[in-house]
């Protein structure tokens, strides 16, 4: 970000319209390389779980017409839309698209709800499993980090961010949740 060198400015939860946003992919880069001011965005769109209820709701409410979540048949599909906009992004805007899921879980009893981001992934991840899992799975795959951990609890949402810097303090967060990051994502 000009003038806050050398921290860089960074989204790593961002939606389009391959699940509940509301512009297309293409917008949303042009809408953050426009400003000129953004360094890294992170596409997230959800993964939802099977029988997700909200997902089913909405998916009546536009009478079948949008799919809210990133499936296993679309995902390879949601990936390569990732990596041609992330070209264009860097040449037009020197802005770098990382691709990402939010692995979301939206239960009766908000206490097991879990939303999960997975940063630089490459497979799908099925949000049919516990969270616990998930966050293994993420750590296990040879490029992808576990961001952001957001989590329903008893007095309210409490969630963990990782911020995109350059001290170690800076990286606490990520290190909660699996490994540290490589560098590789938030430096140019």
């Amino acid at each position: 970000m000009p003038g806050y060198e050398p921290f860089l400015l960074c989204d790593f939860h961002v939606h389009t319209t391959w699940s509940d946003g509301r512009l297309s992919l293409r917008e949303v880069v042009d809408l953050y390389g426009q400003t000129g001011r953004f360094d890294v965005i992170a596409i997230t769109d959800h993964i939802l779980m099977e029988r997700d209820l909200l997902k089913r709701a909405s998916k009546l409410m536009t009478l079948g017409r949008r799919e809210f979540s990133v499936t296993q048949e679309r995902f390879e599909d949601y990936l390569a839309e990732i990596a041609f906009e992330a070209k264009r992004a860097r040449k037009l805007y020197d802005l770098l698209v990382v691709p990402g899921a939010e692995i979301t879980q939206n239960h009766f009893r908000s206490r097991k709800n879990s939303h999960i981001i997975a940063l630089n992934i490459k497979e799908w991840i099925s949000a049919d499993q516990p969270a616990r899992n998930i966050l293994e799975e993420i750590r296990k795959a040879p490029s992808a980090s576990p961001a952001i951990r957001i989590t329903a609890r008893p007095g309210g949402l409490r969630s963990a961010p990782a911020f995109c810097g350059t001290t170690g303090r800076s990286w606490s967060t990520w290190s909660m949740y699996g490994k540290p990051p490589t560098g590789t994502i938030c430096s140019r």
